[in-house]
């Protein structure tokens, strides 16, 4: 579940064997943010999402990453340095159908918070409004609306009105809501200890949406691993070659793996990831 929380950055993405995702949807101010499931607040940097470390079966099972990184200094995004007004900067958030968003002074609340209207747009179209208010369960000032974003990859701009003491402000915000799935598996299911070895990776669009996902695919560099990438063909597949970290020490017996496969996103179609499970094998004996 997303925290409502203002958290800096894009949102990040839940994990699966078969099908994995950028997910859970953080919220963002300049950074793009993939919708999730849960409770949800305003956002204001982008936040990298890192897999969690799995306990490894010899079959595949889906894994949620973390969803969101502390929380780190935002850049003001008031309208004007000669006000002299407070400046501010704007946040936004969808997840499980609401969307969020917030006012976040610069340097903190201090005495008077926030208030006026916060308007979001879709391009030309009005998607929503709100009347600018403390929210004593989230702890910032802002608002929320019930909305139905469809899957795929959406830009929104954010328009504070300011106040009294706070300056008008403008801002853009990327927020992803999946619109692809991710297979992978590695052919025999066994991998030799501290030798190469292929994943076939497969991204799709999900039922409904239309097109073939384009980009690359690579995995991360853990679980003993450098990192590699491939680039989807016209099917939108690749072929992913994986290298183990050098050094390794020798496995006498079989033993659980486990590797993350990351899917980029293209324009379109939005970034996944994948957790593949395998079994190691001893290396043959010299």
């Amino acid at each position: 579940m997303w925290s409502r929380r203002l958290m800096p950055g894009r949102v990040a993405r839940p994990v699966s064997l078969a099908v994995a995702g950028a997910a859970a949807f953080s919220a963002l101010l300049t950074g793009c943010v993939p919708a999730g499931t849960g409770g949800t607040g305003p956002v204001v940097t982008l936040s990298p999402t890192q897999g969690p470390s799995p306990t490894p079966t010899a079959s595949a099972a889906p894994t949620q990453p973390p969803t969101s990184a502390p929380p780190s200094s935002p850049t003001p995004t008031s309208s004007s340095t000669a006000d002299g007004r407070r400046a501010v900067n704007l946040g936004g958030n969808y997840s499980n159908g609401v969307f969020s968003v917030g006012v976040i002074p610069v340097g903190g609340n201090i005495g008077a918070g926030p208030t006026g209207t916060f308007l979001i747009h879709e391009g030309s179209a009005l998607i929503g409004q709100v009347n600018v208010a403390y929210d004593p369960t989230d702890g910032y000032y802002g608002g929320h609306f019930a909305l139905t974003v469809a899957p795929g990859r959406h830009t929104f701009a954010y328009d504070y009105s300011g106040d009294a003491t706070y300056q008008p402000a403008h801002s853009t915000g990327n927020i992803d809501v999946n619109n692809v799935q991710v297979t992978a598996q590695i052919p025999g299911g066994t991998v030799v200890w501290g030798q190469s070895f292929t994943v076939d990776v497969q991204v799709s669009p999900i039922s409904g949406v239309a097109g073939t996902p384009t980009g690359a695919v690579r995995n991360r560099s853990d679980y003993g691993f450098t990192s590699n990438g491939a680039t989807l063909d016209s099917q939108g597949r690749a072929t992913l070659t994986v290298t183990p970290e050098p050094g390794l020490t020798p496995i006498s017996a079989p033993r659980t793996g486990a590797i993350f496969i990351d899917y980029a996103g293209d324009d379109t179609f939005t970034p996944w990831t994948v957790l593949v499970q395998f079994t190691f094998v001893p290396a043959p004996a010299a």
